[in-house]
């Protein structure tokens, strides 16, 4: 059910240039979020920006805590990087569609970039639910960005493979390589892959999941203006069962990789 929140400020942490993670007491919204959820933020209380912004859902707690990832890239972001604590904004949510996490029993779960968010809920949830083998498959630009994103996964018990561009941490080279490298030991029938980044590393897991037959969801990371597929910003092209037009918003963000259309978002 989508709430509207006024959420306070309990701490904002730095995680390199230009990256933060945001933690507000927003126990309504907490309380119903799940993997692949996303929140609308209201970044001022003045005229500009005048639109919201969306956010990933990266974790809750049980205490009412809401966690964002962001990078700051405009007017909006650099609001929130200098929020304090006991600081309110407002938020609206959950909204969106999430992963299913009950459709195979091992899962690969990869990010790219603050992609870790919606994944890293995923993980939560997954070793909630038990039994199933997860792997996770990350990649940022550097090390240095890379190494904080990632550092929540080692307490779960998961397995985390990394890729940088600059090769300063892990595989040199994209994260995509690492999945190529694991085809030979994936069966299609048992694993499922659950995807969130930038749409050039997204379409190409979605490219080699589908020549290799293996089920894959993506969360798509769109621009928003209501969350609510009133304004109609954040359609993408759909592809197959007649749709030709998605909205990410109330659609998804989550969807299989083959509904999408993807060469539209990459141009």
């Amino acid at each position: 059910m989508k709430t509207v929140e006024r959420a306070r400020v309990k701490r904002i942490v730095s995680l390199g240039r230009n990256l933060f993670r945001l933690d507000l007491h927003s126990p309504q919204i907490a309380g119903q979020a799940w993997p692949a959820s996303f929140v609308m933020a209201r970044t001022s209380e003045a005229t500009a920006p005048l639109l919201c912004r969306p956010f990933s859902v990266y974790q809750t707690t049980s205490e009412g805590e809401l966690q964002i990832l962001f990078r700051v890239v405009g007017q909006g972001t650099a609001n929130l990087s200098r929020l304090r604590p006991d600081d309110e904004i407002s938020l609206t949510g959950p909204l969106g569609n999430g992963f299913d996490l009950g459709a195979r029993k091992e899962f690969i779960l990869i990010a790219g970039g603050v992609g870790v968010a919606p994944v890293f809920m995923a993980a939560k949830q997954i070793v909630r639910n038990g039994g199933t083998r997860i792997t996770v498959m990350a990649g940022a630009a550097t090390g240095e960005e890379l190494e904080p994103l990632t550092a929540g996964f080692a307490p779960l018990g998961i397995d985390c493979e990394l890729a940088t561009d600059d090769g300063s941490l892990g595989h040199h080279g994209l994260v995509t390589d690492l999945l190529k490298q694991r085809l030979a030991d994936v069966s299609p029938q048992r694993t499922g892959i659950l995807c969130c980044g930038p749409a050039p590393m997204m379409a190409a897991v979605a490219g080699i999941c589908e020549q290799a037959g293996i089920w894959c969801q993506v969360s798509l990371e769109t621009m928003m203006a209501c969350g609510v597929s009133a304004c109609l910003g954040c359609t993408v092209a759909g592809r197959g069962n007649g749709k030709k037009y998605l909205h990410v918003c109330k659609d998804g963000p989550v969807f299989m990789a083959g509904e999408i259309e993807w060469k539209t978002l990459l141009t």
